[in-house]
């Protein structure tokens, strides 16, 4: 049903909380989510301590773009959110999004 792509860079604890709100978001309209985090050369460790998650990883810093196609080119859903890793879907914000 949903793609969510995230690209991350030394992107930290924002990144689990980012995964968890759109986990938390989908479970709760019980739909078949997919999610793709593209690691573009991030030396935290961060997207390596995520369970569940596509993860692509980059040698190298390809940029926000050329991440976020990769996540698009790997992505199954037949709809797509790209977030920042900085973001956190609150409480009923996919639906809107969905209905659109």
């Amino acid at each position: 049903d949903l793609t969510t792509i995230i690209v991350a860079h030394d992107s930290g604890p924002q990144l689990a909380a980012c995964v968890a709100s759109v986990r938390r978001e989908t479970d709760a309209l019980g739909l078949h989510a997919e999610l793709i985090v593209v690691d573009n050369a991030s030396r935290d460790g961060a997207p390596q301590q995520l369970d569940g998650v596509v993860l692509l990883r980059n040698a190298r810093n390809r940029g926000f773009g050329a991440a976020a196609n990769q996540g698009f080119v790997a992505g199954q859903g037949r709809r797509v959110l790209l977030l920042n890793p900085d973001a956190e879907l609150g409480p009923g914000a996919l639906s809107p999004l969905l209905a659109a």
